[in-house]
C-alpha cells in the first residue's frame, strides 16, 4: 500500500469522523432545545426529597435559606448544592418521557459545619446527594422529569431509576408559606379536640386573642373542650423548628 493510499484512507476516516461528531452534536442540541424551556429559564428551589415513599423536607436556616438546582442551557450543565455541591454535563431524551442523564459528574466531599445555622444539613446531604442522586448515577441511568405549569407556582418533579423523587418549585417560599402548602388543621371550628396533619409536629401552643399562652402540648392534637367560645391562635412548631400561627375558632 502506497503512502498516497494510506493518506487518502486517513483523510476519508477523518472526514467521516467529523461528520459523525457533527451529527451527534446536532442531535444533542435538538434534544436539548426540544425540552421544556422552563427547565432552563427557572432556578428551582427544593421542596421535598421522597425516598422509599417517605418525605424529607429540607432544613432551612439564615445561613442556608434554600437548596437550589439549575439547568444550564448553553453548555447542558447541571448544578445543585447545599454545603457540598453536585455538578455535571447532561444529555437529554424524550422516550418514553422527557429525561436527562449525566455524561460526567462531580461531587464535592466535606461536612457541613457543626455550628449554629448548619444543624441538620449533614443528615440532609446524605439523603439528597447519596440516597437520591448518587444511588442512581451508575451506568446510563435516566432521570425522568416533569414541569407542571398549571398553577402560578411551577413545579419540577425529577424521578430517578429507583422511583425516588426530588420536587422543586420555581419560587422560593418562606418557611410558613412552604409549610402552608402541606399541612391541615381540623376540625375548625372545633368543639373538643383539634388535630394537625401533614407535617412532623414538635409541639402546639394555644394563645387567646390577648396573646396569653393558655395551653401547650408535644402532640399533634390538643384538647380545647374547656375553653370558652371564641377566636384563638394556635402556634405550630415542627421538628425542623419552623413556626407558624393559625387562627382557630372554638365553638363550645
Amino acid at each position: 500500500m502506497t503512502s498516497a493510499t494510506i493518506f487518502f484512507i486517513f483523510e476519508i476516516y477523518f472526514v467521516v469522523m467529523k461528520k459523525i461528531i457533527l451529527i451527534f452534536l446536532i442531535q444533542s442540541s435538538l434534544l436539548a432545545f426540544g425540552q421544556n424551556p422552563e427547565l432552563f429559564t427557572n432556578t428551582w428551589y427544593l421542596q421535598n426529597t421522597i425516598i422509599d415513599g417517605q418525605d424529607n423536607i429540607p432544613p432551612v436556616s439564615e445561613v442556608i435559606p434554600y437548596i437550589t438546582a439549575d439547568f444550564i442551557e448553553t453548555d447542558y450543565g447541571f448544578q445543585t448544592s447545599i454545603c457540598n455541591g453536585l455538578s455535571g454535563s447532561l444529555i437529554y431524551g424524550e422516550e418514553p418521557a422527557a429525561y436527562f442523564q449525566f455524561i460526567d459528574v462531580a461531587i464535592t466531599l466535606g461536612s457541613c459545619m457543626n455550628s449554629p445555622g448548619f444543624e441538620g444539613f449533614d443528615e440532609y446531604e446524605a439523603v439528597y446527594f447519596q440516597n437520591y442522586w448518587e444511588s442512581s448515577l451508575n451506568g446510563n441511568a435516566h432521570f425522568y422529569y416533569l414541569v407542571d405549569s398549571a398553577a402560578s407556582i411551577k413545579t419540577l418533579t425529577i424521578t430517578n431509576i429507583n422511583g425516588d423523587q426530588a420536587i422543586y418549585n420555581n419560587t422560593y417560599l418562606t418557611n410558613e408559606e412552604n409549610l402552608l402548602e402541606t399541612y391541615s388543621i381540623f376540625p375548625n371550628p372545633v368543639k373538643d379536640r383539634i388535630f394537625v396533619a401533614g407535617i412532623n409536629i414538635k409541639g402546639l401552643t394555644l394563645f387567646n386573642f390577648l396573646g396569653q399562652k393558655i395551653n401547650t402540648t408535644n402532640e399533634n392534637e390538643m384538647d380545647v373542650s374547656n375553653y370558652k367560645k371564641g377566636i384563638y391562635l394556635l402556634e405550630i412548631k415542627t421538628k425542623n423548628n419552623h413556626k407558624m400561627t393559625k387562627k382557630i375558632i372554638i365553638s363550645n
